[in-house]
């Protein structure tokens, strides 16, 4: 398989057609997931879930400017 062929790039969000109730339940669970970490539990598990908060936003972003253009 050659690199970077289609089989083996990357699936870009702007290929997913995305309504907004997925996002919003996309956005609930990561939502809740962070409500639900407790100072005793582990601090990368809420590093973790900041970072895939900002990067589902990222994506929805990025999304949102291929889609427009």
């Amino acid at each position: 398989m050659e690199h970077g062929s289609a089989e083996t790039a990357p699936i870009h969000v702007a290929q997913f057609d995305l309504d907004i109730g997925s996002v919003a339940l996309i956005h609930r669970v990561i939502e809740g997931a962070m409500e639900d970490w407790a100072p005793g539990d582990n601090p990368l598990d809420r590093s973790r879930l900041a970072d895939l908060k900002l990067a589902f936003f990222a994506a929805l972003l990025d999304y949102n400017f291929i889609a427009t253009e």
